[in-house]
């Protein structure tokens, strides 16, 4: 994985908080 592929999780990451919320997102976090 390179920067453009760490860019592009973030913004992921970023759209699935705001889409299901702050709990889900730390609860994948954790998962992985």
């Amino acid at each position: 994985m390179g920067p453009v592929s760490s860019d592009a999780v973030n913004r992921y990451l970023k759209q699935t908080r705001e889409l299901f919320g702050d709990e889900l997102f730390l609860e994948k976090k954790a998962v992985l």
